[in-house]
C-alpha cells in the first residue's frame, strides 16, 4: 500500500500493462495478487480503479484466475 496515489496509480498502471502477457498474469496469481487488484476496485482515484479493472480483465483470460476473481 503506497500512500502516494500518484506511485499507487503508476504501480496499478504498470500491472495493468504487464497482464497483457500469459506469463505476468501466471505470476500475478500465484503471488496472491489477484485479491489485492479486486480491493482496489473501490479506490477513490479513478486511474487506480481504472488501471485495477483493466488488469482484472486481462488476468480473468485465464481460467484459473477467473475462478479466483468469482
Amino acid at each position: 500500500d503506497s500512500p502516494n496515489p500518484k506511485v499507487l496509480s503508476r504501480a496499478v498502471g504498470a500491472l495493468h500493462n504487464l497482464s497483457s502477457e500469459a506469463a505476468a498474469i501466471r505470476v500475478v496469481r500465484q503471488q496472491d495478487g489477484i485479491p489485492p487488484l479486486v480491493k482496489l476496485l473501490d479506490a477513490d482515484a479513478l486511474a487506480v480503479s481504472g488501471s485495477a479493472a483493466g488488469a482484472l480483465q486481462n488476468i480473468s483470460r485465464e481460467v484459473a484466475s477467473r475462478l479466483i476473481i468469482r
